[in-house]
């Protein structure tokens, strides 16, 4: 009976893991089939550990653990017109100066099947962050969010980000 009861636990949490997406109103985002939803306050304490020499004091709204990533998403922006990604990434610009030689960082804004995002990578005491910001094509709505990474791991962090960022999808552009 044990080993029934085992199975039919490791048959559902299977099912459960396998396609998992990310979704609000209007934006679905298809995760990697290693992603697993960690709860808000678990995503918190994760989120500080990675934080130790940062200033970030707004915990995502989801987060999900990749291996050793922790992607977070932040609250869904439904009025993102006016929002000026130009701006918004000269104003990103400025503060990253600061810290100038501690770490790496970059930030671009990159067309993405027709929309647009500001995306940036900061690497500083072993820690990296990409970050970004996707707008919808009318600039209506956007999907702010974070993959949190070890050092060692950037190169699957790399991966997943830019994966992350081909499955989003508007439902209002279907």
């Amino acid at each position: 009976m044990k080993k029934a009861t085992l199975l039919f636990v490791f048959l559902i949490y299977s099912a459960i893991s396998i396609g998992q997406t990310y979704s609000t109103d209007n934006v679905v985002v298809t995760l990697p089939n290693t992603a697993f939803k960690v709860p808000r306050r678990k995503a918190s304490a994760i989120d500080k550990t990675y934080n130790k020499h940062m200033l970030d004091i707004i915990a995502p709204k989801s987060a999900y653990q990749i291996d050793n990533l922790v992607l977070g998403f932040y609250a869904l922006k439904k009025r993102a017109a006016g929002i000026d990604l130009q701006q918004r990434m000269r104003q990103i610009d400025t503060l990253n100066r600061w810290f100038g030689d501690l770490g790496t960082y970059h930030a671009a804004i990159r067309q993405i099947n027709g929309h647009q995002a500001l995306v940036e990578n900061m690497v500083m005491n072993g820690h990296g962050t990409y970050r970004f910001y996707y707008l919808n094509k009318a600039g209506t709505a956007g999907l702010p969010g974070k993959i949190e990474y070890n050092e060692a791991d950037s190169v699957k962090a790399k991966t997943v980000f830019n994966e992350l960022l081909n499955g989003i999808k508007f439902t209002d552009e279907r």
